[in-house]
């Protein structure tokens, strides 16, 4: 006989163990790989469709760019050692470019596609919500570039 449900725990006695146990050890395994990706794409989804209601671009061209922007800047933050980028306002005319301005500057796409990856701007400081979605893009990033280096590839 199995323990009654209350608002989903079971009560326990002894012969409801091996009852759920026995169900939870036939549920499919999550990886955090997957979970971190659908949590990507979630909130690359919503941000891109906010974004697209300007009317500037569309829903996929700002996700294409969000997607593309958020893995470029955490593969860029990894090579460098960073956790956040301190953005410097400095002269347009006779300062040296840095490895961030393809990241930082002012153009419409650039923003939308900022605004629809998961970073955050604040006060100068760009900086991606959480580490471990920076590890993730920059893991998917290399997977990314990996499958298309040896996509052309036949191998034997």
């Amino acid at each position: 006989m199995r323990c009654s449900l209350y608002a989903g725990i079971a009560m326990c006695c002894p012969g409801c163990f091996p009852w759920v146990l026995a169900r939870v050890l036939r549920r499919k395994p999550v990886r955090r790989a997957q979970i971190y990706d659908m949590f990507i794409q979630h909130f690359l989804e919503h941000e891109a469709r906010k974004a697209s209601l300007s009317g500037g671009y569309s829903y996929h061209e700002i996700h294409r760019e969000g997607t593309a922007y958020a893995q470029g800047l955490a593969l860029m933050m990894i090579s460098e050692n960073v956790s956040k980028v301190v953005i410097q306002e400095r002269s347009k005319l006779f300062s040296a470019s840095t490895v961030w301005d393809t990241f930082t500057q002012p153009s419409p796409l650039l923003m939308a596609a900022q605004k629809a990856a998961p970073v955050s701007s604040q006060a100068g400081v760009l900086t991606f919500i959480h580490k471990t979605i920076q590890e993730y893009l920059c893991a998917a990033g290399l997977r990314d570039a990996f499958a298309e280096l040896f996509s052309g590839l036949s191998m034997p």
